[in-house]
């Protein structure tokens, strides 16, 4: 009837309007203390997002999708849709109109980068973040760089070069610290953790994690605070094999990710355990 009328091109638009704005209402949500209400709120909706991100394509809509993919980062990654993910952000991103050098290309290439990240495609990924960081500059955003800067150093780290991830992971968190966000100041302190590690330098990868772990048991991020477990464990067990603290951080891990039913953290985490 809608087709007959004429009017579902109106109704199409104001479909992946609203849910444009759930997605973007969701975000600050998908990594804090309500995370699990907000991740199964839009798995609930899934299709619809799905419907949304098909309407801004089809139309050449590139903005709507790129705000919506870059919202659902999270999402994607903790409710194991990394691949789906990703083939919506190619498709996005590879729009006429998604090629200007906007703050709305940029987190959506951010978006990118992160789920071929944990798809292990590391080359895709540090390219990927490269763009990041050099459109952050252009546009002057202060706290975009500093958040590319954390994201390249991470992969950086997992290529080798520990010196240039030191120096990028330092001067992020220099930045997140002048800017006030100790959420983002306790993820630059994880980054350097396992940077330390890498180093065998056990002592003062504990020290680090163990801030960021503090932080992020304060803010109810439990995401990283899952992540900073098992790498801190990591650390417990290379100084000292006997090392109690090693177990306890794990299984705190796993139940950590069961809760999220992130499917990638708890792999990490039981793996981490069965090492033991």
């Amino acid at each position: 009837a809608l087709a007959e009328n004429g009017e579902l091109p109106e109704v199409a638009r104001r479909h992946a309007e609203f849910f444009l704005q759930l997605a973007e209402d969701a975000e600050p949500h998908l990594s804090g203390a309500e995370q699990v209400t907000w991740l199964d709120r839009i798995e609930a909706d899934h299709d619809n997002v799905r419907a949304a991100l098909r309407w801004s394509i089809d139309t050449g809509k590139a903005e709507t999708g790129m705000r919506i993919g870059g919202a659902l980062w999270r999402f994607w990654l903790q409710r194991n849709h990394i691949r789906e993910g990703r083939r919506w952000l190619e498709e996005v991103l590879a729009l006429p109109a998604a090629r200007e050098p906007t703050a709305h290309r940029v987190k959506a290439v951010t978006t990118l980068a992160g789920l071929v990240y944990w798809q292990g495609d590391y080359d895709a990924a540090g390219a990927a973040y490269r763009e990041t960081l050099a459109l952050y500059e252009r546009l002057g955003d202060v706290a975009g760089r500093a958040g590319a800067q954390f994201n390249l150093g991470w992969v950086v780290t997992i290529g080798g070069d520990l010196d240039e991830a030191w120096s990028l992971l330092s001067e992020a968190k220099k930045s997140h610290a002048e800017l006030g966000d100790r959420g983002a100041y306790a993820r630059d302190g994880v980054a350097l953790g396992l940077v330390a590690e890498f180093k065998r330098q056990w002592s003062k990868a504990k020290q680090i994690l163990a801030e960021s772990i503090s932080i992020f048991r304060e803010l109810g991020d439990r995401w990283w605070l899952g992540q900073a477990l098992i790498a801190i464990g990591r650390s417990y067990r290379e100084e000292d094999p006997g090392d109690e603290r090693e177990e306890e951080t794990y299984r705190e891990a796993v139940a950590i990710f069961r809760e999220t039913m992130d499917l990638s953290g708890l792999t990490q985490a039981m793996a981490a355990t069965g090492a033991l």
